[in-house]
């Protein structure tokens, strides 16, 4: 007997480990926000942080030990990782 519905949404065990059971996938087209590599986090390599309510992005990225005044490519995937994905513990900061 196939899974019910139910036992496939988001709040169950069973749900699926791609979607969550909500049955869209999300992901982020990182050459989308960072569409020039060749800028510095400093002079507006991601773009969403262009905007005043995510500038404070480039501070916090800075304090977790990105490198922010060098091009985006020199960056080592430690760093890009945490631009991406955010740091892998939580760290409580306060500005």
């Amino acid at each position: 007997m196939p899974p019910s519905a139910e036992q496939l949404a988001f709040n169950s065990q069973r749900a699926c480990p791609e979607c969550s059971g909500t049955g869209i996938v999300r992901t982020v087209d990182e050459e989308t926000l960072v569409p020039d590599e060749s800028i510095s986090i400093d002079d507006g390599a991601v773009r969403p942080w262009q905007t005043l309510m995510w500038s404070l992005m480039k501070d916090i990225a800075r304090d977790l030990g990105v490198r922010t005044d060098v091009p985006f490519r020199e960056l080592i995937q430690k760093e890009r990782d945490i631009v991406f994905h955010g740091p892998a513990v939580k760290k409580h900061m306060i500005y």
